[in-house]
């Protein structure tokens, strides 16, 4: 596979899938059939299995953000705790706080 010399680690994921678990917003109308992801991508769920999915991408994403900040504590090597940023981001040392973590 020929790839850029700044893409390292690329694995192919299935587009679908991928767009929704990294979407910022979803939208989507009453019925849950059409759904508008990011403002742009418009995608229709015509089967009526479109609450379904919806109930089980949420599950999913929550399950990912929790596993998320889980890792970002376990890494925090320090023991100190970077906030400010939504769900509690942690920022790297030296970011949240304008220290310069040398001392």
């Amino acid at each position: 596979v020929n790839q850029p010399a700044n893409a390292q680690f690329v694995v192919p994921v299935d587009a679908l899938p991928a767009a929704l678990l990294a979407a910022r917003r979803i939208d989507c109308d009453e019925l849950c059939m059409r759904w508008l992801v990011d403002g742009w991508l418009l995608i229709r769920v015509n089967d009526g299995s479109g609450f379904w999915i919806l109930q089980e991408l949420l599950k999913t994403r929550y399950a990912l953000d929790a596993l998320l900040e889980r890792r970002l504590i376990s890494a925090d090597l320090s023991g100190r705790r970077f906030g400010g940023g939504p769900r509690g981001a942690r920022g790297r040392r030296g970011e949240a706080d304008g220290s310069s973590g040398s001392g």
